[in-house]
């Protein structure tokens, strides 16, 4: 196992550790035995997904209170003199109008998961993908053509693969979510 660089901080190291991790520690308070987080395969992808939208999550929180507090206030008051119960605030004004946010949000996070790479790096303590190569992304991929085997025209070609993947996804992502609001 690699040891921590004087840049990364000891506890990030140890804390999902499989015999003394912090996690695995107050698992043990409540009777769970140890898990082998990012030493399983069955694991690790989903040990990265949880740190990756735990990192991600105040982002989110932020961007979407700013959503709601751009939302006129003057909609809700006219919907409440019609009648309009908090159901039906919440799915006629309050979710139309978050519509750009939801759809910045969903295609942000997907550009994101698909460049994921120091995470899985940083978890893993190595550069090959996690155990059995279950944690391998195609960033991850790209740096392993380029930088560990010196195919830097393969590893150029996925790069640009990579691009048209995103491209797509993310006009797909923005056709489907994309709804005309006006206020």
């Amino acid at each position: 196992m690699k040891t921590a660089s004087p840049s990364t901080p000891v506890w990030d190291n140890l804390t999902l550790l499989p015999n003394f991790g912090i996690v695995n520690e107050i698992l043990g308070v409540f009777g769970i035995p140890p898990q082998p987080f990012l030493t399983s395969p069955s694991q690790a992808l989903v040990t990265v997904t949880m740190v990756v939208v735990w990192q991600n999550l105040g982002f989110q929180v932020v961007l979407f209170l700013a959503g709601l507090q751009n939302i006129p206030r003057d909609y809700y008051e006219a919907a409440r003199i019609d009648g309009a119960s908090n159901w039906q605030l919440f799915r006629h004004i309050t979710l139309p109008l978050l519509n750009p946010v939801m759809v910045f949000s969903a295609v942000i996070g997907t550009i994101g998961f698909l460049q994921l790479f120091t995470q899985v790096v940083n978890l893993n303590f190595t550069d090959q993908g996690g155990p059995l190569g279950s944690t391998l992304t195609l960033a991850l991929y790209i740096y392993q053509q380029a930088f560990a085997r010196f195919d830097l025209g393969y590893a150029a070609a996925i790069t640009v693969l990579l691009f048209v993947i995103i491209l797509a996804i993310t006009l797909v992502q923005l056709r489907l979510l994309s709804r005309r609001v006006e206020y």
